[in-house]
Protein backbone atom coordinates (compact mmCIF):
# COMPACT_ATOMS: atom_id res chain seq x y z
CA UNK A 1 0.00 0.00 0.00
CA UNK A 2 1.42 3.47 -1.15
CA UNK A 3 1.49 5.94 1.14
CA UNK A 4 -0.97 8.54 -0.73
CA UNK A 5 -3.59 5.17 -0.06
CA UNK A 6 -2.18 5.19 3.86
CA UNK A 7 -2.84 8.74 3.85
CA UNK A 8 -6.43 8.74 2.21
CA UNK A 9 -7.67 6.30 5.02
CA UNK A 10 -5.79 7.70 7.96
CA UNK A 11 -7.70 10.82 6.90
CA UNK A 12 -10.87 9.61 6.07
CA UNK A 13 -10.67 7.61 9.86
CA UNK A 14 -9.90 11.08 10.62
CA UNK A 15 -12.88 12.43 9.29
CA UNK A 16 -15.56 10.35 10.27
CA UNK A 17 -14.33 10.14 13.75
CA UNK A 18 -14.50 14.40 13.79
CA UNK A 19 -17.62 14.00 12.19
CA UNK A 20 -19.17 11.53 14.69
CA UNK A 21 -18.13 13.49 17.52
CA UNK A 22 -20.09 16.49 16.06
CA UNK A 23 -23.07 14.95 15.49
CA UNK A 24 -23.18 12.75 18.13
CA UNK A 25 -22.97 16.14 20.57
CA UNK A 26 -25.47 17.52 18.76
CA UNK A 27 -28.02 14.55 18.15
CA UNK A 28 -26.96 11.73 20.61
CA UNK A 29 -25.73 8.39 20.15
CA UNK A 30 -28.66 6.92 19.47
CA UNK A 31 -30.18 9.43 17.31
CA UNK A 32 -27.15 9.40 14.47
CA UNK A 33 -27.06 6.68 11.78
CA UNK A 34 -23.90 5.56 10.06
CA UNK A 35 -25.39 6.99 7.29
CA UNK A 36 -25.57 10.36 8.76
CA UNK A 37 -22.12 10.46 9.87
CA UNK A 38 -20.76 9.45 6.36
CA UNK A 39 -22.51 12.38 4.52
CA UNK A 40 -21.57 14.85 7.00
CA UNK A 41 -17.63 13.62 7.07
CA UNK A 42 -17.83 13.22 2.88
CA UNK A 43 -16.34 10.02 2.91
CA UNK A 44 -18.10 6.60 1.50
CA UNK A 45 -19.60 4.13 3.31
CA UNK A 46 -16.97 1.75 2.39
CA UNK A 47 -14.73 4.10 4.06
CA UNK A 48 -16.44 3.79 7.53
CA UNK A 49 -16.88 -0.02 7.17
CA UNK A 50 -13.38 0.15 6.16
CA UNK A 51 -12.43 1.38 9.41
CA UNK A 52 -15.13 0.23 11.60
CA UNK A 53 -17.24 -2.88 11.65
CA UNK A 54 -20.31 -1.11 13.77
CA UNK A 55 -20.95 2.74 15.96
CA UNK A 56 -19.83 0.64 18.97
CA UNK A 57 -16.64 0.52 17.39
CA UNK A 58 -16.70 3.87 15.97
CA UNK A 59 -16.56 4.78 20.08
CA UNK A 60 -13.80 3.12 20.93
CA UNK A 61 -11.76 4.97 17.98
CA UNK A 62 -13.30 7.95 19.55
CA UNK A 63 -12.26 6.66 23.02
CA UNK A 64 -8.66 6.46 21.43
CA UNK A 65 -8.56 9.49 19.51
CA UNK A 66 -9.17 11.47 21.97
CA UNK A 67 -7.02 9.56 24.58
CA UNK A 68 -3.93 9.95 22.45
CA UNK A 69 -4.42 13.76 21.95
CA UNK A 70 -4.96 14.30 26.11
CA UNK A 71 -2.27 11.66 26.94
CA UNK A 72 -2.86 11.77 31.06
CA UNK A 73 1.26 10.71 31.66
CA UNK A 74 3.04 12.45 29.40
CA UNK A 75 6.20 11.10 27.54
CA UNK A 76 8.46 14.04 28.18
CA UNK A 77 9.05 15.86 31.60
CA UNK A 78 11.08 19.33 31.55
CA UNK A 79 13.36 18.75 34.01
CA UNK A 80 14.05 22.60 34.41
CA UNK A 81 10.60 23.36 36.10
CA UNK A 82 10.73 23.35 40.17
CA UNK A 83 8.28 21.37 41.46
CA UNK A 84 5.87 23.64 42.54
CA UNK A 85 6.19 24.56 38.48
CA UNK A 86 5.78 21.40 37.25
CA UNK A 87 2.62 20.78 39.76
CA UNK A 88 1.12 23.77 37.84
CA UNK A 89 1.86 22.54 34.35
CA UNK A 90 0.24 19.53 34.66
CA UNK A 91 -2.83 20.46 36.44
CA UNK A 92 -3.10 23.76 34.00
CA UNK A 93 -2.64 20.73 31.20
CA UNK A 94 -5.26 18.61 32.55
CA UNK A 95 -7.70 21.12 33.14
CA UNK A 96 -7.13 21.98 28.75
CA UNK A 97 -7.51 18.31 28.32
CA UNK A 98 -11.04 18.93 30.29
CA UNK A 99 -11.68 21.89 27.78
CA UNK A 100 -11.18 19.83 25.20
CA UNK A 101 -13.25 16.68 25.44
CA UNK A 102 -16.03 18.87 27.36
CA UNK A 103 -18.04 18.81 23.80
CA UNK A 104 -17.79 15.02 23.85
CA UNK A 105 -19.07 14.49 27.65
CA UNK A 106 -23.03 15.18 27.03
CA UNK A 107 -23.22 11.94 24.95
CA UNK A 108 -20.28 9.92 26.00
CA UNK A 109 -20.95 9.61 29.86
CA UNK A 110 -24.39 8.43 29.80
CA UNK A 111 -23.01 6.10 27.19
CA UNK A 112 -20.10 4.37 29.90
CA UNK A 113 -22.33 1.64 30.84
CA UNK A 114 -22.75 0.19 27.71
CA UNK A 115 -21.00 -2.88 26.94
CA UNK A 116 -18.12 -1.82 24.60
CA UNK A 117 -17.49 1.04 26.49
CA UNK A 118 -17.34 -0.64 30.09
CA UNK A 119 -14.96 -3.36 28.43
CA UNK A 120 -13.02 -0.20 27.08
CA UNK A 121 -13.11 1.39 30.65
CA UNK A 122 -11.75 -1.27 32.21
CA UNK A 123 -8.60 -2.64 29.25
CA UNK A 124 -7.38 1.00 30.68
CA UNK A 125 -7.41 0.20 34.19
CA UNK A 126 -3.88 -0.21 34.57
CA UNK A 127 -3.63 3.19 32.71
CA UNK A 128 -5.73 4.76 35.80
CA UNK A 129 -3.24 3.21 38.04
CA UNK A 130 0.00 4.91 36.36
CA UNK A 131 -1.70 8.21 36.85
CA UNK A 132 -2.53 7.62 40.19
CA UNK A 133 1.17 7.00 40.72
CA UNK A 134 2.18 10.03 38.98
CA UNK A 135 -0.32 12.03 40.63
CA UNK A 136 1.24 11.01 43.54
CA UNK A 137 5.14 11.47 42.91
CA UNK A 138 3.84 15.16 41.64
CA UNK A 139 2.06 15.42 44.85
CA UNK A 140 5.45 14.13 46.91
CA UNK A 141 7.58 16.70 45.11
CA UNK A 142 5.56 19.85 46.63
CA UNK A 143 5.65 17.68 49.85
CA UNK A 144 2.04 17.20 50.42
CA UNK A 145 1.34 15.15 53.57
CA UNK A 146 -0.45 11.63 52.18
CA UNK A 147 -0.03 11.74 48.56
CA UNK A 148 -0.91 8.68 48.16
CA UNK A 149 -4.23 9.62 49.31
CA UNK A 150 -4.14 13.00 47.80
CA UNK A 151 -3.23 11.35 44.13
CA UNK A 152 -6.71 9.19 45.03
CA UNK A 153 -8.84 12.32 45.53
CA UNK A 154 -7.59 14.57 43.08
CA UNK A 155 -8.11 11.70 40.58
CA UNK A 156 -11.53 11.22 41.75
CA UNK A 157 -12.16 14.88 41.44
CA UNK A 158 -11.01 15.19 37.68
CA UNK A 159 -13.64 11.99 37.50
CA UNK A 160 -16.38 13.89 39.31
CA UNK A 161 -15.62 17.00 36.97
CA UNK A 162 -16.25 15.11 33.44
CA UNK A 163 -19.36 14.16 34.91
CA UNK A 164 -20.67 17.70 35.44
CA UNK A 165 -19.54 18.74 32.33
CA UNK A 166 -21.63 16.12 30.91
CA UNK A 167 -24.85 18.03 32.49
CA UNK A 168 -23.44 21.18 33.00
CA UNK A 169 -21.38 22.07 29.93
CA UNK A 170 -20.81 26.00 30.94
CA UNK A 171 -18.91 24.71 34.25
CA UNK A 172 -16.33 27.31 35.41
CA UNK A 173 -13.03 25.25 34.60
CA UNK A 174 -11.16 27.90 35.46
CA UNK A 175 -12.20 28.47 38.92
CA UNK A 176 -12.11 25.07 39.66
CA UNK A 177 -8.51 25.00 38.33
CA UNK A 178 -7.82 27.72 40.30
CA UNK A 179 -9.57 26.04 43.95
CA UNK A 180 -7.10 23.19 42.91
CA UNK A 181 -3.87 24.82 42.81
CA UNK A 182 -4.66 26.98 45.73
CA UNK A 183 -5.41 23.88 47.87
CA UNK A 184 -1.95 22.39 46.75
CA UNK A 185 0.42 24.89 46.09
CA UNK A 186 -1.00 27.46 49.40
CA UNK A 187 1.74 29.04 50.93
CA UNK A 188 1.79 27.92 54.88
Amino acid sequence: MGMDTKNKMTVAKEKIILSAESLFGKQGFESTSVNTIILNAKVSKGAFYHHFKTKEDLILAIIDFEHKKNQAVPNQINLVETPEEKFKTEISRWFQSLEDIKHLLPWMVPLMAHPVMKTKFQEMEPEAKKVKEYLKLLLSAIKIKDPASEAEILYYYFGGLKMELSVYPNTDLAKHKEVILHKYLKKS
